[in-house]
């Protein structure tokens, strides 16, 4: 799996593989890694079956801007809101 500018991601800890956690639109949502700190999920979609490189962004942004329902269908390590 390659992840696209993964240089400019400073600060997370990559997964070894990529895991499905869910469905955008009904296509896979894949968990990339977790911000180092805050436990923020980094996380690609794709509408490939066996995708070779993702473009990472944020899953709370995907949240905020989707026009797709999302559904998330895995357990994800809490974050650190820092309350």
């Amino acid at each position: 799996m390659q992840i696209e500018d993964k240089q400019r991601w400073p600060g997370i800890e990559w997964e070894s593989e990529p895991v499905i956690i869910g469905t955008v639109g009904g296509e896979p949502l894949w968990l990339l890694g977790y911000e180092v700190g805050s436990n923020a999920p980094i996380v690609g979609r794709s509408w490939e079956p066996a995708p070779k490189a993702f473009s990472p962004f944020y899953l709370y942004e995907l949240m905020g801007h989707s026009q797709d329902p999302i559904e998330i269908t895995a357990e994800l390590k809490a974050m650190d809101t820092g309350a």
